[in-house]
């Protein structure tokens, strides 16, 4: 999540990290076995982290480019 860090100069920030989640679950044989799942507990684990360490949240309609930076 920090390797955008090196991306910010001057204020301006030219990446960010995308997360996306395919598949919730509560069962541990679906997380071990299909790649694109992702556990309530650990979602929650990342979720916290993001918080604590202060990342903003956007969804994808959200974001802008500009095509001349």
């Amino acid at each position: 999540m920090n390797s955008q860090i090196p991306y910010i100069t001057n204020g301006k920030i030219k990446a960010i990290p995308i997360i996306t989640y395919h598949t919730l679950t509560n069962n541990m044989q679906d997380y071990d076995n299909m790649a694109s799942t992702i556990t309530v507990d650990l979602i929650a684990q990342e979720m916290k982290y993001l918080h604590d360490n202060g990342f903003r949240v956007l969804l994808l309609n959200q974001l802008g480019y500009d095509p001349y930076e």
